[in-house]
């Protein structure tokens, strides 16, 4: 909140301030909710990220140590999938595992090149929506419109994992017959990794973190370019009406 007293009774002990309510919308604000699911992935590594005024990028942080974790794990599974491919030959249905881990390790290391500009890019970025926000005002659906494709596009990645899932494991344990167990199951999912490394519970848990990891990756990088183009998109429209009534 802030006083407002006109100019003309600026000396009239009379006038009583009057209160205005200061907009904090803001992109930052709207994203708010994504960047710290984000971070949860090592992605966007910025320390204070939802506060417009404080947002930093330190290479010596927690933030980043975090990121660099991650992108280690998945060196080291994109790592073996090439090893496979040079000890074992090119087996195309080995193509796409290949390119899920080796395309999530490049977001990764690409989303730590952007969060050393995003400071900056959201100082701009809030500056410019507190000056739109006096003339067009704030998008009323851009929030909503966050949440809503935010929550669908979890919903069918979520659903998608699962089926996957099943059809993986009761392909197995077809193939398998009464064979099928854990470690049945984890050989057939993660053939590149269990080639060159031992079976353990380790392991096992080291596969199933890295490819949780990478799906939610791809999830959250795709989200990210769906908010911030409905984002743009909105403010343009707004830009557009206007244009169109003064014509």
């Amino acid at each position: 909140m802030v006083y407002v007293i006109p100019q003309e009774n600026v000396f009239n002990v009379n006038i009583k301030p009057k209160y205005v309510k200061e907009s904090r919308e803001n992109i930052v604000n709207s994203l708010k909710f994504f960047v710290i699911c984000s971070q949860f992935l090592g992605i966007l590594p910025v320390e204070n990220i939802t506060v417009p005024n404080k947002l930093r990028f330190r290479w010596k942080s927690w933030k980043v140590l975090h990121t660099l974790f991650f992108i280690g794990m998945t060196t080291v599974a994109s790592t073996l999938c090439l090893l496979d491919w040079f000890y074992v030959g090119y087996v195309f249905n080995s193509l796409g595992i290949t390119i899920f881990y080796s395309s999530a390790l490049v977001t990764l290391i690409l989303y730590v090149n952007l969060a050393r500009s995003w400071p900056k890019l959201m100082t701009l970025w809030c500056r410019i929506d507190k000056i739109m926000n006096n003339s067009y005002g704030y998008p009323k659906s851009l929030n909503r419109r966050f949440r809503i494709v935010s929550a669908t596009y979890s919903i069918l990645a979520l659903g998608n994992f699962l089926i996957n899932t099943v059809y993986k494991s009761i392909s197995i344990k077809e193939s398998t017959r009464n064979e099928y167990n854990i470690n049945k199951y984890y050989f057939k999912s993660f053939p590149q990794m269990f080639r060159f490394i031992p079976f353990s519970a380790v392991s096992a848990t080291f596969c199933c973190i890295v490819h949780i990891h990478t799906l939610l990756t791809w999830l959250i990088n795709d989200l990210f370019i769906i908010l911030i183009s409905i984002a743009l998109a909105l403010r343009f429209k707004q830009i557009s009406e206007r244009l169109v009534r003064n014509q």
